[in-house]
C-alpha cells in the first residue's frame, strides 16, 4: 500500500523485481528492453508468493503484451496466468479488470488487440477511466498501452472531452470574479516537479501580472516517477491562494495578489486516485500530457512544456481542442519545467489564433554559465536530501525576489533574469499579433 509520504533520494527503497521489470520493458516500444533471466525468476517468484499487486503486474504485463515477451519472458505469463502461452485478449481483460462493467471491455479490447480507437469511443472509455472507483487495473490496462504505442490524436481528443466534462469545480461568478477583467494565463508545468533544481513558476506567474495578465496553476501532489519538489509543495509553502470547489477560504498572499493555484483533485476527485495509481505504474501514462490542456476557468493563454520533442506539435494540437487562443510550449527546459536551463538550447513554440487562423513562431533561448555542472543544471539548487530544506530556500529565494527585484544569489538571480527575459520574447511576438488582428485578449 502506497502512503501519501513524499520519499526523498534517502528514503527511497531499492527496486522491487516486479518495479525493474516496468522500469525495463515499459519505456514505449522504442525505448522498451529485454528482462535478464535472473530478473524474469525474481519477478516470477514476487508472483507465486503474492508480493505483486494489480496495478504493479497490469503495467508489467500489458508492457509485455504491447511490445511482445520474448521466450524467456514468457515463463512470467506461465506464473501468472498457468499457461505456456500469450493469454486471448478477454483473458488477459478478465484477470486484470475484473468484474468492470462490460461496456467498457470492447473498447479495452480493442486496445488490446492493437487497433486505435476512434475519438467517440475514447471519449466513452474516458468516461470509465475517470469515473471515481473504476477499476485501477483496467486504468493501468489502457494507460500502458497507450503509453507504449503512442495515443493518436483522436484518442487524445477523446480522452480530453472526458476530462473536460468532469463537473464538481463550478465556475461560480464569486470565483471568477477573482479574476481581474484581463487575460487569464493556465500555468501547467508537470506535476513531478523537479529533483535537483529550484523552481521559477511562481516568479513567471508574478511577472506576467506586472504584464497585465491574471495567472493560475494547475497543480498536485506528485505522482512519479519524481519525487523531488513540486508546484503544488512550493505554493503551499508560498502561502498562495488556491482555488477549490469545496468552499475553503483561499488566502490570498501579499506577494501574489492575483497569481492563484488549482490543485486538480479539487477539479474532480479521480484524479487523486490516478496519482496513486501512477505512483506503481513508475512510468508517465497519457494522463501525463492531458492534465496539462485542462482548461477548468476558460484560460486564453497556456503555458506548459514537453518531454519529448514530438509532442511539441502534438501538444499545440490538443491545447486547440481546450479553447486556448494562445499556446506557448517549451522543451529541454530544465527539468521540463517551465525555467531555462543552463548550457543548452531551450526551444520554445508559441502559436496565436488570429481570426481563426494559427501562427506559430519558434524560439531558441541559451543560458551561458561557467558553472562546473555543465549541461542543463541549476547552478544554484541545493543539491541535498533534506527536501523540507530545500523547499524552504526556494521559497525564500522567490520571497526576496518579490520584494527586492533579486535574491542575493548571484546564480539564481542569473537564471530567473533569464528565464523572464525569455517569456518577454515570446510575449511581444505574442502580443504583437493579437493588437494586429481581432481579438478578446487585448
Amino acid at each position: 500500500m502506497l502512503t501519501g509520504t513524499l520519499p526523498t533520494k534517502t528514503s527511497r527503497k531499492p527496486l522491487r523485481p516486479i518495479e525493474e521489470g516496468i522500469e525495463l520493458v515499459g519505456a514505449g516500444e522504442r525505448g522498451t528492453r529485454l528482462c535478464p533471466d535472473e530478473l524474469i525468476d525474481a519477478i516470477s517468484n514476487e508472483i507465486h508468493e503474492g508480493e505483486v499487486d494489480l496495478v504493479e503486474a497490469a503495467t508489467f504485463f500489458t508492457s509485455l503484451w504491447v511490445r511482445g515477451p520474448s521466450t524467456a519472458e514468457m515463463r512470467c505469463f506461465e506464473s501468472l496466468f498457468n499457461c505456456a502461452k500469450i493469454p486471448t485478449p478477454s483473458a488477459f481483460y478478465d484477470k486484470f479488470a475484473g468484474v468492470e462493467s462490460s461496456a467498457a471491455a470492447p473498447l479495452v479490447l480493442k486496445l488490446l488487440e492493437r487497433e486505435s480507437l476512434t475519438s467517440t469511443e475514447a471519449f466513452h472509455l474516458g468516461e470509465y477511466l475517470f469515473k471515481t472507483g473504476t477499476s485501477d487495473g483496467l486504468r493501468a490496462v489502457v494507460a500502458t498501452v497507450l503509453r507504449m504505442r503512442n495515443a493518436t490524436l483522436d484518442e487524445y481528443e477523446g480522452l480530453l472531452r472526458a476530462l473536460n466534462q468532469l463537473k464538481p469545480f463550478q465556475k461560480e461568478e464569486a470565483l471568477v470574479e477573482s479574476f481581474p477583467k484581463r487575460p487569464l494565463v493556465q500555468l501547467a508545468p508537470p506535476t513531478d516537479g523537479v529533483k535537483e533544481s529550484y523552481l521559477l513558476e511562481p516568479l513567471l506567474s508574478h511577472h506576467l501580472i506586472q504584464r497585465g495578465y491574471s495567472t493560475v496553476s494547475l497543480v498536485s501532489r506528485s505522482p512519479g516517477p519524481k519525487f523531488g519538489i513540486n508546484l503544488h509543495m512550493l505554493a503551499q509553502e508560498l502561502h498562495a491562494p488556491f482555488l477549490a470547489s469545496t468552499g475553503r477560504e483561499s488566502k490570498t498572499d501579499e506577494g501574489f495578489p492575483q497569481a492563484t493555484y488549482l490543485d486538480l483533485k479539487d477539479y474532480h476527485p479521480s484524479l487523486e486516485e490516478w496519482v496513486e495509481l501512477r505512483r506503481k505504474m513508475k512510468k508517465r501514462p497519457f494522463l501525463a500530457t492531458l492534465e496539462k490542456f485542462l482548461n477548468p476557468l476558460g484560460a486564453e493563454i497556456l503555458i506548459t512544456s514537453a518531454f519529448h520533442l514530438p509532442f511539441l506539435k502534438r501538444g499545440l494540437e490538443i491545447a486547440r481542442l481546450s479553447g486556448f487562443k494562445v499556446v506557448i510550449i517549451l522543451f529541454r527546459t530544465l527539468e521540463s519545467s517551465l525555467g531555462l536551463a543552463t548550457n543548452r538550447r531551450c526551444q520554445a513554440v508559441a502559436a496565436v489564433d488570429v481570426n481563426g487562423q494559427w501562427i506559430e513562431k519558434s524560439f531558441t533561448f541559451v543560458l551561458e554559465t561557467t558553472h562546473k555542472e555543465g549541461v542543463g543544471k541549476d547552478p544554484a539548487s541545493p543539491f541535498t536530501d533534506d527536501t523540507s530544506t530545500w523547499l524552504s530556500k526556494n521559497a525564500t529565494l522567490i520571497q526576496r525576489w518579490i520584494k527586492d527585484g533579486h535574491s542575493g544569489e548571484e546564480e539564481f538571480d542569473q537564471r530567473v533574469s533569464s528565464t523572464l527575459r525569455a517569456y518577454d520574447e515570446i510575449f511581444q511576438f505574442v502580443e504583437s499579433l493579437l493588437r494586429s488582428g481581432t481579438s478578446v485578449l487585448m
